[in-house]
Order: structure tokens, then sequence, then C-alpha cells
């Protein structure tokens, strides 16, 4: 699977060209508008998991794999004797 992100070049909010050595708003992390995935097989599925935050996206991949299992009911009474 391949993946990256980039700016169309018929975007609505075009990449402005910034000199990193000059320009104390230029950041490694550019901005895109655009994620393209490339998977070389057949009958691939791929499943996204998004959400407000990374924790929701988590959640939703949690529940989506049939949820966690509870841990066992602690019985503080026999434990402390």
């Amino acid at each position: 699977m391949y993946a990256g992100t980039s700016v169309r070049k018929d975007s609505k909010h075009p990449l402005q060209r910034k000199n990193r050595n000059e320009d104390k708003s230029w950041s490694s992390r550019p901005y895109s508008d655009a994620v393209e995935i490339l998977v070389p097989a057949a009958g691939s599925e791929v499943y996204v998991f998004a959400g407000p935050t990374s924790l929701d996206a988590v959640r939703r991949y949690n529940l989506f794999n049939g949820g966690g299992v509870l841990p066992p009911r602690w019985d503080w009474v026999s434990l402390n004797g």
C-alpha cells in the first residue's frame, strides 16, 4: 500500500511558495488538501477510521473489531484478607 498527501493543481487553496531559510512561517509539515492511496492488489478492502480526535478514531476501530473485553471484577475483600 502506498499513501501520500499533496495539493491538487485545481485546489481552491493553492500552495504558496516559501523560502524556508528566510520565512519564519515555513513549516516542515506543508498544507495538503488531497490524500492518495494506491493498493496494487485486486480485491483489497481498505477501511478508514476517522473522528474529531485520534482517540475517537481508535474507539471506532475498537468497536469495529468487536470492542474490548471487560477486565475481571476485583474482589477487594478476598484480596485484603
